[in-house]
């Protein structure tokens, strides 16, 4: 009885990343490195969830824990990230939760695209504003610092499944959390990088 529940719970773990097809690119080219990510990371303000951002992004850097660029990035490392932001929303926020999402990069006979790594919940709704000297956020133009911390539980995941020294891309999700039942995305930024693990 319990090898069956042990192999019931295992083997779904087995099957997520072959369950995780590619969003297919709109680029013509179907390239393995998009945007030269295999020589410097690449970042972007994504599309948000939400009627409208109410943040603008002018510049972006990840560095390591100690504020020193390092590429490729170091997965298995305290990440900080800073933001030179406009908050247009005529008002200061002072509970911010940030959600980050990885995806690997694909290409093959699928297409060409970014397939999501499942995260279980883990990087989801962390409080961005706990320690963090660049909150409140202000009205303006600032830097906001950020941190991700990924446990080694799932860098070994994600070695294990997808591999060392490929494209991946993590994207930031920052959502206002004055009002718990109604959380409203105040500023999504996705990085194409060359990750180790």
């Amino acid at each position: 009885m319990f090898y069956q529940v042990a192999a019931f719970l295992i083997v779904p773990v087995f099957i997520l990343p072959l369950l995780s097809l590619p969003v297919v690119d709109a680029q013509k080219d179907c390239v393995p490195w998009p945007n030269s990510t295999e020589f410097s990371p690449h970042y972007f303000q994504c599309d948000s969830f939400s009627d409208n951002q109410f943040f603008t992004l002018h510049e972006a850097a990840i560095t390591n824990n100690t504020g020193d660029d390092e590429y490729p990035v170091d997965l298995t490392k305290t990440l900080r990230v800073f933001l030179d932001v406009t908050n247009l929303s005529g008002r200061r926020y002072y509970n911010l939760a940030m959600d980050t999402l990885f995806y690997r990069r694909s290409s093959g006979w699928l297409g060409c695209g970014w397939s999501i790594i499942p995260n279980f919940g883990y990087l989801m709704n962390k409080d961005h504003c706990a320690d963090n000297p660049s909150c409140p956020v202000q009205v303006g133009r600032q830097i906001i610092e950020a941190k991700i911390e990924v446990s080694p539980v799932f860098t070994k995941y994600i070695g294990l499944f997808y591999g060392d020294n490929i494209p991946y891309q993590l994207i930031l999700r920052f959502k206002d959390t004055t009002d718990p039942i109604n959380q409203k995305e105040v500023l999504c930024v996705a990085w194409q990088i060359k990750a180790t693990l």
